[in-house]
């Protein structure tokens, strides 16, 4: 927050490229808070939309057909198309809370990666080698490094609701096949190695370029004992926190279309908040923050409690 609110321009805010291989584009923060009543803090990001050069036109709905006036819209050089997203980040807890309007995207990719932009670019706590700046060697105050090699990574998961584990216990015999969903993250040896041999299946060459998480899935035939089942449960349950995208599930005999997850339905609610726009539907920011720190207990006791 230090750092946005030390710049002279929302356009100086963005801490990445995005690349062909990203689903998303550059994100920007506009503005960035800290809550009053608690340790958490609310960041106002503008989600960059890809647009034609010669700008976008528009079309009214109701032009009688064959005489339709469709008008240009001129897009400054200066101005960026796109839309809004908030996050509250709450350190203590380990939460990041995803606030969006019901017709929107929600920008979490693009803000994962906004913050691994920051800390691998502009934290003042990076140890870079004299040699070779682009190395990261590590984090810490006034040039000391931590002992462990680190790399940056900011990666968040939506949180699930618990499934029936019950039921899958049940009817471990009938289990025919397990899907797995895991981010598979390049920076890490390990798992680069895993992608690196993904790609060659497919007769794909190795790409080195790669640094943001990718959404990996890949299933297998196989039949469990229940100790086999309860070893996966336990161990997904108990991995959570360092995997926490990662999802594991079953196929039983003669189901081969459902797919029954570890985790169940997503852990997220429509609430109203009192906030108030401008005359030109523009959000007052103060006010969302004022809204979102009055309500936000309540609002993570009653998402874990779904």
């Amino acid at each position: 927050m230090d750092w946005v609110k030390g710049l002279k321009s929302v356009g100086e805010s963005s801490t990445y490229s995005a690349t062909e291989d990203d689903g998303f584009h550059r994100a920007f923060c506009v503005d960035a808070v800290r809550l009053k009543k608690h340790d958490a803090y609310l960041f106002f990001m503008w989600n960059e939309l890809a647009t034609q050069d010669k700008g976008v036109s528009v079309l009214p709905m109701g032009s009688p057909i064959g005489r339709a006036k469709i008008a240009p819209v001129k897009i400054d050089a200066m101005d960026m198309p796109g839309y809004p997203s908030y996050f509250c980040v709450v350190p203590a807890s380990g939460h990041v809370v995803n606030f969006r309007y019901s017709d929107r995207l929600n920008g979490s990719p693009a803000f994962q990666r906004y913050v691994t932009g920051f800390l691998s670019g502009f934290s003042p706590m990076v140890v870079r080698d004299s040699a070779e700046q682009t190395l990261i060697l590590g984090y810490g105050i006034g040039g000391t490094v931590n002992p462990k090699a680190a790399f940056p990574l900011f990666a968040t998961g939506e949180v699930r609701n618990p499934a029936n584990i019950e039921l899958l216990r049940n009817r471990c015999a009938d289990i025919r096949k397990v899907v797995a969903k895991v981010p598979i993250r390049p920076v890490i040896a390990g798992q680069k190695t895993f992608l690196d041999a993904a790609r060659e299946f497919v007769f794909l060459p190795v790409n080195n370029r790669l640094k943001a998480s990718i959404p990996f899935r890949y299933e297998f035939k196989t039949k469990l004992t229940l100790a086999q089942l309860n070893t996966i449960i336990s161990g997904h349950l108990q991995d959570g926190d360092k995997h926490v995208a990662t999802d594991i599930g079953f196929t039983f005999a003669k189901e081969s279309q459902s797919v029954k997850w570890l985790s169940g339905g997503l852990a997220r609610d429509e609430i109203d908040l009192n906030i108030q726009f401008d005359k030109h539907d523009r959000l007052d920011f103060p006010t969302l923050a004022k809204a979102i720190d009055g309500s936000l207990d309540s609002l993570i006791k009653g998402l874990q409690e779904k």
